[in-house]
């Protein structure tokens, strides 16, 4: 595969850094066997790069023996190579991890490597049981703004774990029937609405979660908010996500931080309805819009109005 790449024109590795040992491995592997397996690759290819990342696989028939596989080959890897899609399975396995790395003197971390939007994922399920479903509606339902704000959900989710859950891998980039972050026909390309809001929480400054006093939000909630410092912890960041038909608010206290802000840059995620999605005709159906930098003076509340169906972030410096 390396004199194919260089033959193409690319001499120079890639350089990837992250690296699933193997796809579905559950198939043909006890959990015992595998784990050797693990052993085996992860040092060997450690030895030809010490700097990569190897991730074991713990989801399929592996979940319920995810503990033994850690005993067996947690040494030796570096992260979990996961595919939770509920909020409950994510903090079982994350249990098990942190268990671990507390007994064993491990950073392992968690990255979730081929994700789709639970609510479709389920919806979907339950209909191939009872109806089964054609490509045309899986893309209908994946296309549409209602599956672009469970992403923004998920990922709020997955931020409140902090550095434990390192990154997410969305399942897929391009032209698989909506479920994907870009669409490429012949005639031209557009971001779908997973895509707009995957490009919503990349381009965020969000790096340091803040625990808010009195106040837990789960994914399902319909209104929930967020607040992070960003990576050198000068700049606040607040989401607040609306997936409700009302225009609702938002109050943060921010009186505990002893801090000044004087600007504010307010970026929203929306569309006109949970419906709506993006189409070579109305590529900007769904639409992140930023709004001119503000001068202000917040010190001890800060007051965010979030319109129906969106998500809001603020930045305050």
């Amino acid at each position: 595969m390396a004199d194919l790449r260089a033959k193409n024109g690319y001499r120079q590795p890639w350089g990837v850094k992250y690296w699933e040992l193997d796809n579905e491995t559950y198939r043909w592997f006890t959990a015992d066997e595998y784990a050797k397996a693990a052993v085996t690759y992860a040092r060997a290819m450690k030895a030809v790069d010490p700097a990569i990342k190897i991730g074991l696989v713990t989801y399929g028939r592996f979940r319920p023996q995810v503990a033994a596989l850690l005993d067996a080959a947690g040494r030796d890897i570096d992260f979990l190579a996961d595919r939770t899609d509920s909020e409950e399975g994510l903090d079982t396995i994350l249990k098990i991890m942190r268990d671990y790395n507390a007994r064993n003197g491990r950073r392992l971390f968690y990255a979730n490597t081929e994700w789709l939007p639970r609510e479709t994922v389920e919806r979907q399920r339950a209909d191939n049981a009872i109806i089964g479903i054609s490509r045309a509606e899986l893309w209908d339902r994946m296309s549409r703004w209602r599956t672009g704000l469970v992403v923004l959900s998920n990922m709020m989710s997955w931020q409140r774990r902090g550095g434990d859950v390192a990154w997410v891998n969305f399942n897929n980039l391009s032209n698989t029937h909506a479920q994907s972050a870009i669409e490429t026909p012949k005639e031209g390309a557009f971001p779908t609405a997973c895509g707009v809001a995957m490009a919503t929480i990349a381009g965020s400054p969000a790096a340091w979660p803040l625990r808010i006093e009195g106040y837990e939000s789960k994914v399902a909630d319909e209104f929930q908010v967020q607040a992070a410092w960003d990576l050198a912890r000068k700049r606040l960041v607040l989401y607040v996500f609306n997936r409700t038909a009302t225009r609702r608010e938002a109050v943060f206290d921010l009186s505990e931080l002893r801090r000044e802000f004087r600007r504010e840059t307010i970026s929203t995620t929306t569309a006109d309805g949970p419906q709506a999605r993006n189409t070579l005709e109305q590529p900007g159906a769904v639409r992140r819009q930023t709004h001119p930098v503000t001068s202000v003076k917040v010190r001890d509340e800060y007051r965010a109005a979030v319109n129906p169906w969106s998500f809001v972030e603020i930045i305050l410096e």
